[in-house]
């Protein structure tokens, strides 16, 4: 009666979890009062649902609507980050942003345990460092060849490499202001993500740049698809083919020249 008993707590328990572990679907509304930004969009003082619409590998798409349907905005979120998890489930801040506009750093859904934070195109995760010492999630699309707007696939949503970037000093006695980006490396955290079928090889590489300028790293972007296994190179070709050809050849030369040679003596005999 106990074994039984575990392997029905088992068997009922494994889709629970399976379920409790993959964060599609999740929603969630909200209300803001003044202009505030996410990625790819700025919302309008009113209210506004947010969802989680897919899961891919390292990371995640959401999508905010406007209440009357006339805004709309699908951008990368990051799952398991370091945010600070507020009191109450709703909309993260980022503390010091412009006069203009509030930027949203992330959201923190009902019956999640970490906050899912935002990633932001470039020219606004640059403005985001300057004000802030803190690691800002980023993409830079254009560098890539892909779309350079709020419109961006699925597929290339899947594969557009994720940076982190931070306000930085170079040059001499670190002077002049600049912005450091390093590719991101996905935290573990308490809501792991499936494990999925296909693995992302991401380089831990980092790169100084001018602010306003591309990211750049020594390591060429990985997709989000399994890598070929590349074929041995082999030194030397193996000895598979036959001497006997050439031999057969060299007989049939040999048997043409004896009779050559034979017609000739013949000849010179029938001449005499």
């Amino acid at each position: 009666m106990l074994k039984r008993l575990i392997c029905a707590v088992f068997v009922l328990g494994a889709p629970l979890a399976a379920r409790a572990v993959d964060p599609t679907g999740a929603s969630a509304t909200f209300t803001v009062t003044q202009q505030t930004k996410v990625p790819g969009e700025t919302l309008k003082p009113g209210d506004y649902t947010i969802r989680i619409v897919d899961h891919l590998s390292d990371r995640l798409i959401v999508r905010v609507d406007s209440a009357n349907g006339k805004t709309h905005s699908t951008f990368l979120g990051l799952q398991g980050s370091d945010v600070s998890r507020p009191s109450a489930p709703g909309a993260v801040a980022w503390e010091n942003t412009s006069q203009k506009a509030t930027y949203l750093k992330g959201f923190l859904f009902p019956n999640m345990n970490s906050v899912v934070e935002f990633v932001y195109p470039k020219e606004d995760a640059v403005a985001i460092a300057k004000s802030n010492q803190s690691k800002v999630p980023a993409i830079d699309p254009a560098s890539e060849g892909k779309v350079a707007d709020k419109g961006l696939s699925k597929d290339d949503m899947e594969v557009v490499t994720l940076w982190l970037l931070s306000a930085t000093t170079v040059g001499p006695n670190d002077s002049v202001p600049a912005i450091k980006a390093e590719k991101y490396q996905q935290v573990a955290s308490n809501e792991p993500p499936p494990q999925p079928a296909q693995q992302v090889q991401q380089a831990n590489q980092g790169a100084n740049y001018a602010a306003g300028s591309t990211p750049t790293d020594t390591a060429s972007a990985a997709p989000v698809r399994a890598p070929r296994a590349h074929k041995p190179v082999v030194a030397a070709l193996p000895h598979t083919a036959s001497a006997m050809p050439i031999v057969w050849l060299l007989g049939v030369l040999s048997l043409f020249g004896a009779l050559t040679m034979r017609f000739a003596r013949l000849q010179r005999a029938s001449q005499r």
